[in-house]
């Protein structure tokens, strides 16, 4: 199953993070509810972002987000897209 947290643009992660921390935020329990299934093997919550084109770059996350992902026992995972390869 795959679920959009944010309709934000893959350059805008900090708005991306927001909206992810609401929907969690909102539908913790029903997130709870699905973890509890046998069947789910797990969950991830993945931030798609522009690859920036540099050496090094740093994605900084919120410990807000960090305590909601862990308090429901959700991955976190980062997609870096190259950016002439969106359209």
């Amino acid at each position: 199953m795959n679920l959009s947290l944010s309709a934000r643009d893959f350059s805008d992660l900090g708005g991306q993070v927001q909206d992810a921390i609401q929907f969690l935020s909102d539908n913790n329990s029903e997130l709870r509810r699905l973890r509890a299934y046998s069947e789910v093997e797990g969950m991830i919550v993945d931030f798609p972002v522009v690859a920036p084109d540099v050496l090094v770059h740093t994605s900084e996350f919120p410990a807000r987000l960090l305590f909601v992902l862990g308090d429901l026992n959700i991955d976190l995972a980062i997609s870096a897209y190259v950016k002439s390869e969106l359209k």
